[in-house]
């Protein structure tokens, strides 16, 4: 059932008046009076078949004020109806003709190519069908025959004719005594009708004519003026549809009679609705929308049948051409930089090749295809990745190379290095890294060996005890012991030499560990006297295997403070790190 809402206007109002047992005062009341109908609510005064509504429209003593009837005023329902489709469908004959005489087009077509003589046969609505038949269809059979003759290239330059005929509402006449064609202007309310069947030839329609003879042109013309290829049949029950479809190209049917529908539904002429469609598609649309309307444009044959057509087209095809050109390159640029960045590790050539993309984007955004968008985006995404990467690598490799410890500079450049894609400037960076790697290694080698760790040990060193050149001294001479140098005396020795690297009189012992241990059990007033007789870590003091030598400068009760605060520090420190047994 369909929707009827309140009339919002008096065109509205006009429209759906026809229904009420008034309707001719109130058209007599809208037209000739140039008054204003109205819709009331909550009043039922319409009978429309099954459905159920309640306003009714009456006069208003209001004058129109600027406002106008008109007489083409189309209902927002979708079909492309005026009033007189409405008068059709129920059979409201009298409102037809009254609504005729004020300018009414009683030929106007739908957005189907039906008039309402059409849709009041389609509704069985015979008598009023039979009168609309015989006081506006009869007048113009002759036109119509002729108009069917001309079709047929009865006369030269017929497609001339034909289309001045449709196009410039003309009637076409043949002066018998002169032997030509004369036209004249269509007099309201006489039109061709879209789809008249001649009862003379089998009751084909002129549409008949055109697709037997596959004549485009004509086809595309009478398309266009709302006659029909698939829904009248002639006396062998054949549409011609049914002749065209053998030999004739029938997707350039489906197209163009889609392009027809669509201009109808817009009120301009196929050429005009083409050339706003490739205009704004050449202005506004991106170079695939702007192909696609070029492809119909080809498909559609119009540029065959118009210059002016042919022109437009011809402009945006070479646009189209050199936009298209262009976005090829820059597609196959960024594929080609994607492939050499790839072999070559270096992403450098890619991002120059998606900045030269990117200044064309900003400069021509709406024309941008797909398969640009798309490979610009994707290559765009990867490069991101690659950046992000390499940013991320630059930020762990300064952090790292501030400490100073070799393994763990060795392991960020192996990470490094196992990066798939880098920048050039990325390249410099490691090479700065890997010299600047080649000095601390050298540096912490050239330490070590002067601090009397032999040459055949250094490696070990390193790996086991300590790679970073800052902390050297934190070494205790009980790890170099365990890690292999079996000499004890040995290893003191090189602890105490990295203790004082910075210089003899400065001795660094782990951080003044012996310091605070002294302190810790109240014997801090000896620390003096033991770092003379050589106990500069408490790993020395807890090695000492006779604390009695202390005899002398310690009492008792201190002796047994110290044994046992270094056994504790034994048990804290030493035995998990040195592995010495207490």
């Amino acid at each position: 059932m369909e929707k009827i809402f309140l009339p919002r206007s008096i065109n509205e109002c006009l429209y759906h008046c026809i229904h009420q047992n008034d309707a001719i005062e109130l058209i007599e009341h809208a037209l000739h009076s140039q008054k204003k109908l109205e819709a009331l609510s909550g009043i039922k005064s319409i009978d429309y078949e099954k459905d159920d509504y309640s306003f009714a429209v009456v006069k208003s003593n209001e004058n129109l004020g600027g406002m106008t009837y008109n007489v083409d005023f189309v209902l927002e329902n979708g079909k492309g109806w005026t009033a007189l489709f409405e008068c059709a469908k129920y059979g409201k004959y009298e409102a037809f003709r009254r609504l005729v005489q004020y300018g009414f087009d009683p030929y106007k077509t739908d957005f189907d190519w039906n008039t309402p003589y059409d849709i009041a046969i389609m509704s069985q609505q015979k008598q009023c069908a039979e009168s609309i038949l015989t006081h506006y269809m009869f007048h113009f059979n002759e036109m119509n025959e002729v108009l069917y003759n001309v079709v047929g290239n009865a006369y030269p330059n017929s497609t001339e004719i034909l289309r001045k005929a449709i196009r410039e509402k003309q009637i076409v006449t043949f002066d018998e005594a002169a032997r030509e064609i004369r036209f004249s202007a269509i007099k309201y309310p006489l039109s061709y009708r879209p789809n008249w069947r001649n009862g003379k030839e089998m009751n084909n329609t002129a549409f008949h004519v055109a697709a037997i003879a596959k004549d485009y042109e004509k086809m595309s013309i009478l398309l266009e003026a709302g006659f029909s290829a698939r829904h009248y049949e002639n006396d062998k029950r054949k549409t011609p549809f049914d002749y065209f479809k053998f030999d004739g190209n029938v997707k350039w049917l489906d197209l163009y009679e889609r392009i027809c529908k669509e201009a109808k539904r817009q009120q301009c002429s196929v050429e005009d609705y083409m050339s706003k469609k490739l205009i704004e598609a050449r202005f506004h649309g991106s170079i695939d929308v702007l192909s696609d309307t070029l492809d119909e444009a080809k498909k559609s044959k119009l540029c065959d049948f118009s210059s002016c057509y042919h022109a437009i087209v011809q402009e945006a095809v070479s646009f189209n051409g050199k936009h298209l050109k262009k976005q090829a390159d820059l597609v196959q640029n960024i594929v080609k930089s994607k492939n050499v960045t790839i072999r070559s590790k270096r992403f450098d050539a890619l991002q120059r090749a998606l900045c030269i993309c990117n200044e064309y984007i900003c400069q021509n955004n709406v024309l941008v295809g797909t398969e640009l968008s798309l490979t610009f985006d994707k290559a765009n995404r990867q490069l991101k990745k690659w950046l992000t990467a390499v940013d991320s690598m630059t930020i762990r490799l300064e952090r790292e190379f501030r400490s100073k410890d070799l393994t763990k500079l060795k392991e960020i450049m192996y990470e490094a290095k196992k990066l798939l894609v880098i920048s050039d400037e990325f390249a410099e960076i490691l090479i700065r890294k890997k010299n600047k790697m080649d000095q601390i290694e050298y540096e912490l080698h050239k330490t070590l060996m002067s601090a009397g760790v032999p040459e055949e040990f250094v490696h070990i060193y390193i790996k086991r005890l300590c790679s970073n050149i800052d902390e050297l001294h934190d070494v205790r001479w009980l790890e170099i012991k365990n890690v292999g140098l079996d000499n004890k005396e040995q290893c003191k020795i090189i602890a105490r030499n990295l203790q004082k690297r910075g210089g003899f009189d400065l001795v660094d012992d782990s951080k003044n560990e012996m310091k605070k241990f002294l302190n810790q059990c109240n014997l801090s007033h000896h620390l003096e006297v033991l770092s003379f007789a050589g106990f500069i870590d408490v790993e020395d003091l807890v090695d000492e295997d006779d604390l009695a030598i202390f005899d002398d400068i310690m009492t008792d009760e201190e002796l047994h403070r110290l044994e046992s605060s270094l056994k504790s520090f034994a048990e804290h420190h030493l035995v998990s790190k040195c592995g010495k047994k207490i």
